[in-house]
């Protein structure tokens, strides 16, 4: 974007406690890619077909869907640098660079982050599938299909750095009549469902990225200009470098035995009418997580494997410097890395079990047991009621990570370290216990209607975010508070406590006058009584070293909270 303040770097000062903006920078990314006269921008092309055919007891379908995601994706921090400054007591240290306050003195640092990575890519998908409505008998209906996906990612020379074909996703449902008389039914479905690689993995594991962080002593200045950039002092410690600037090769950044991510769920439910408008029913909900799909970027356990299982020392370290650099793989299976694994630039083969990498496998479950009553509309009033008691358990959330806010679909740092698992099992950030919904509408008058939405639900878990602190030899430290060590302990994931329930009342009102067929006019007013209830918040206990307690944390996000009453009047005339 071409903003007036894309020359203005990136500036907090934490020194006070609170992160007090410094300079002219905006928080609006830059442009990072080798065309830059392109703007970034997403193109989709997408075509699809379905057919039916009618054979007596048999209602048969087929179909095929494709589409191609053309991204134009590049982004820096503006200015080119991102400076935060903090203060270290003595004795503390800064993780990942080896450096120890041993002045006797507190000092002040400033912590200096460059980042740039773009480029355009490709992403194909593309299906077809098969089914059958069989009329099993009067009260039996069978469903039985299969769908097949096929994925393809391609990274910023245009080179397929992911390709999975013919997955096949079975499907199965049942629904039974079971007195004949369409008033009572009983019915259940399975299936597989599988998720496509998303096209944020192309730019963030195969674009250009370049990633480091560097930390200076502050010289207490900041330059006399709107950038207020702070003066920088001696180097403090080694430079943390995350990527290197140059575009991967395809054949050294996934797993050769990758998988997409895909999950199994089933459901059985009871449907009963009990007066001619009224239906009552019930459903339980099973959806388990069986391929997960993340980077992994453990080096040092990797090479302690190797030397353990008859690679030679320079082999080992080899091994753990391609894994080290990051693989896209399926975390908890066993990983096939193509390694350079005797230093002549031939790719070899390594195939390396999940314990080699102390990773646990990708999980996660959803249960849930849902209670309805329904009032079909009869031309004057209707209504629908539910209550859903649910858990939602595991160690990732799958392509995001929202209790961070991290938003790198694919790519998240759940499965970096082995040390950032520690504890990451639990009731994830979208568990929400209990449920209740609730909405109407009545006709009050021949051209008047009126309607009410509800909604109450627990908190979700909270969690308290810190520098890893456990006893893996791991780089988790260096991410920072992105562990569920925190003051120096272990807080398991969704165990700090939950916050608080929220409920949302919304009101609506509808003229549709007779003399003016198709014409209506409503006015909706949103959250009535203008609660603002916190749904996300700072989860970082700790700031850059154990014990350095984040004086932010806990407090909610703006972007978190419930959003205030509001009204919205609008007309829509159908012709």
């Amino acid at each position: 974007n071409n903003i007036s303040a894309a020359n203005c770097p990136a500036i907090y000062d934490g020194r006070s406690g609170s992160l007090v903006y410094k300079g002219c920078w905006s928080e609006a990314a830059g442009l990072a890619i080798d065309d830059p006269t392109a703007a970034p921008h997403d193109t989709r092309t997408a075509y699809r077909l379905d057919l039916e055919w009618k054979l007596g007891k048999h209602t048969l379908k087929a179909g095929l869907d494709n589409e191609v995601f053309d991204t134009v994706h590049g982004q820096f921090y503006t200015g080119g640098h991102y400076y935060r400054l903090y203060t270290l007591a003595p004795g503390k240290s800064i993780a990942g660079t080896g450096y120890t306050n041993t002045t006797g003195q507190s000092i002040d640092y400033v912590r200096d982050r460059v980042y740039a990575n773009g480029g355009v890519f490709k992403t194909k998908n593309s299906a077809f599938y098969v089914e059958d409505n069989y009329q099993l008998s009067k009260e039996v209906v069978l469903n039985l299909g299969v769908r097949s996906e096929s994925f393809e990612n391609l990274n910023a020379n245009g080179e397929s750095f992911v390709k999975i074909t013919n997955t096949l996703a079975p499907r199965a449902g049942v629904a039974w009549d079971l007195n004949g008389n369409g008033k009572s039914k009983l019915y259940a479905n399975a299936g597989r469902y599988y998720i496509p690689v998303y096209s944020n993995t192309n730019a963030r594991l195969s674009g250009k990225e370049t990633f480091y962080t560097d930390y200076w002593k502050f010289n207490g200045t900041f330059s006399p200009d709107a950038k207020s950039i702070p003066g920088l002092g001696a180097q403090l410690g080694n430079r943390i470098v995350t990527s290197n600037g140059e575009t991967p090769d395809s054949r050294s950044i996934v797993d050769m035995n990758l998988k997409p991510m895909f999950q199994d769920q089933f459901s059985l439910g009871f449907q009963q009418a009990v007066s001619d408008k009224w239906t009552l029913g019930g459903r339980v909900t099973s959806r388990i997580l069986k391929s997960g799909m993340d980077d992994v970027c453990e080096g040092t356990a990797t090479e302690a494997w190797a030397l353990k299982n008859g690679y030679t020392a320079s082999q080992a370290a080899e091994i753990g410097a391609a894994i080290g650099h990051c693989f896209l793989t399926n975390p908890g299976m066993p990983l096939k890395a193509n390694v350079d694994l005797n230093g002549d630039g031939n790719l070899v083969p390594v195939t390396i079990p999940a314990v080699g990498m102390l990773m646990p496998k990708a999980a996660r479950k959803y249960n849930a047991l849902e209670l309805t009553a329904d009032r079909q509309w009869d031309g004057v009033f209707t209504a629908s009621l539910s209550y859903t008691l649910s858990w939602l358990r595991g160690n990732t959330e799958g392509y995001v990570k929202s209790d961070n806010g991290q938003d790198d679909a694919g790519i998240t740092q759940d499965f970096d370290f082995p040390g950032l698992m520690e504890g990451s099992n639990g009731y994830l950030a979208n568990d929400r216990r209990h449920t209740f919904k609730l909405s109407g509408a009545y006709k009050v008058a021949p051209e008047w209607q009126v309607g009410a939405s509800f909604i109450l639900q627990s908190g979700r878990p909270k969690n308290c975010f810190g520098i890893y602190n456990g006893s893996i030899a791991d780089d988790s430290a260096t991410y920072g508070a992105a562990s569920f060590y925190c003051d120096g302990k272990l807080v398991p994931r969704g165990t700090a406590g939950r916050l608080p329930w929220t409920q949302d009342l919304s009101l609506q009102a509808m003229y549709a006058p007779a003399s003016v067929k198709n014409l209506t006019v409503s006015a909706d007013l949103f959250n009535v009584f203008n609660k603002r209830a916190v749904g996300v918040i700072n989860e970082s206990g700790e700031l850059d070293g154990i014990g350095m307690a984040n004086p932010d944390y806990a407090r909610p996000y703006m972007s978190g909270l419930q959003r205030p009453r509001s009204l919205r009047i609008s007309t829509v005339y159908k012709f």
